[in-house]
């Protein structure tokens, strides 16, 4: 599923969809779900919920939106940050203490983007790295990544990594710390066919 997580806007929220939302909808899922992975938490393919989404941001010190949101939703300052992106892609638990849902980020910017090629990597490794040090379960664990190669070809200025490229992105920007190095397993890329 693609939350579609907010994209910060010169460091304010903006876009997407209500995190508070989508943490009771994905916990009401969870709850009507037969899908009981198991406790290793290592384990990056089996997963009950896959989220391929997008993070382009430095960490934040808030907290979820677990609870009901204590500001306007529509109010500018109401957006996702990386507890609820965490949460969304790892941290929600099964319920024999395995991780229910599995990342599988968007690795679109390429060299024609306004942000550093490779930035979407190293925006999630630092998620996964504050998995580690900031909760109890430990570094996250990839299934693969996402690109838009097909879709795009080369119109598309924040979507022309190759599959390889973005899985190869993906993988030095883990393996650039010990605690998030890992071994995926797949890549995927998107492609939109015409009616």
């Amino acid at each position: 599923m693609d939350i579609e997580q907010a994209k910060p806007v010169n460091g304010q929220g903006g876009g997407g969809g209500d995190p508070y939302a989508t943490y009771l909808w994905l916990n009401a899922y969870r709850g009507h779900s037969n899908c009981n992975p198991t406790s290793a938490m290592n384990n990056t393919t089996e997963g009950c919920f896959y989220n391929f989404g997008t993070w382009q941001s430095s960490l934040p010190t808030e907290a979820c939106h677990n609870k009901l949101p204590q500001i306007d939703p529509h109010d500018s300052s109401y957006h996702w940050n990386s507890c609820d992106v965490w949460y969304m892609s790892w941290g929600v638990p099964s319920r024999n203490g395995g991780r229910f849902a599995r990342p599988v980020p968007e690795i679109y910017h390429g060299y024609a983007s306004k942000l550093p090629w490779g930035s979407d990597a190293y925006y999630w490794q630092e998620l996964s790295r504050y998995s580690n040090d900031q909760t109890s379960t430990g570094p996250m664990f990839f299934v693969g990544t996402l690109t838009e190669r097909m879709s795009c070809k080369d119109d598309c200025d924040d979507g022309n990594n190759y599959p390889w490229e973005g899985f190869q992105l993906l993988s030095r920007a883990l393996a650039s710390d010990t605690t998030t190095r890992q071994a995926m397993r797949w890549s995927t890329d998107i492609y939109q066919l015409n009616n």
